[in-house]
């Protein structure tokens, strides 16, 4: 009779090579003899892929089934974030399928003090993520300005940040168009009282850029007394 080879069955992480007889055959019609007949099998390799920030770091083909050796980090990192781990559960073993783990990352929080010119404390915000806007921050009836050549956009650090702290002017002016709009004297009393007490409030540095405020309020002053 003629041999007739079965289907070969498949086997996880292997390729079916050919079928190899026990003892020689020479023909495809059946000996006088016993033959055993043994699948053979070729060993599959996948594609094993890390990647860090999107670059790729190591590609290799691995045979099914054997060592995962996860690549060392040593000369990779990622300004503004920190190495969590991998997307996914780094097997042991090579699967029977190519494999891409992915590094991931967390973003880095660090603190901001904002100070005036002075060094006086104005804020401090904590967990700031990098690379976001800091906010200017504001003081009822104060103008603020970022210092000269600040950078408002978050570091990979702490960071102190200066502002420039004035006088709101439309506040001041307010006071000194009641003085010149006072009625009676007592309103104008009561008026250049609150003058009196908003401008002894600002330090002459706050004062600079009210400065014609200021010279207006004196002479008005000087007129009133």
């Amino acid at each position: 009779d003629t041999i007739v080879a079965p289907t070969p069955a498949n086997k996880t992480g292997y390729t079916f090579s050919k079928w190899e007889y026990s003892n020689p055959v020479h023909s495809s019609m059946m000996p006088d003899t016993n033959v055993v007949v043994n699948a053979t099998y070729t060993i599959n390799q996948y594609t094993l892929k890390f990647e860090y920030d999107g670059q790729v770091i190591s590609e290799t083909s691995v045979d099914y089934n054997s060592d995962i050796v996860v690549p060392s980090l040593d000369g990779y990192s990622k300004v503004g974030y920190t190495f969590t781990g991998w997307d996914v559960t780094v097997p042991e073993k090579m699967p029977a399928n190519d494999l891409t783990i992915k590094a991931v990352f967390e973003i880095n929080k660090h603190n901001v003090t904002i100070n005036d010119q002075d060094g006086n404390l104005i804020v401090r915000h904590e967990n700031v993520e990098y690379g976001s806007t800091i906010a200017l921050p504001t003081i009822e009836d104060y103008t603020l300005t970022w210092a000269t050549g600040t950078n408002t956009t978050m570091p990979d650090s702490d960071v102190t940040l200066v502002v420039n702290k004035l006088a709101d002017k439309d506040y001041v002016n307010s006071f000194i168009t009641a003085i010149k709009n006072a009625k009676t004297v007592d309103d104008k009393f009561v008026a250049f009282k609150q003058a009196e007490e908003v401008l002894g409030s600002y330090s002459d540095t706050e004062k600079q850029s009210i400065s014609d405020l200021v010279s207006e309020f004196e002479a008005l002053k000087a007129d009133y007394n």
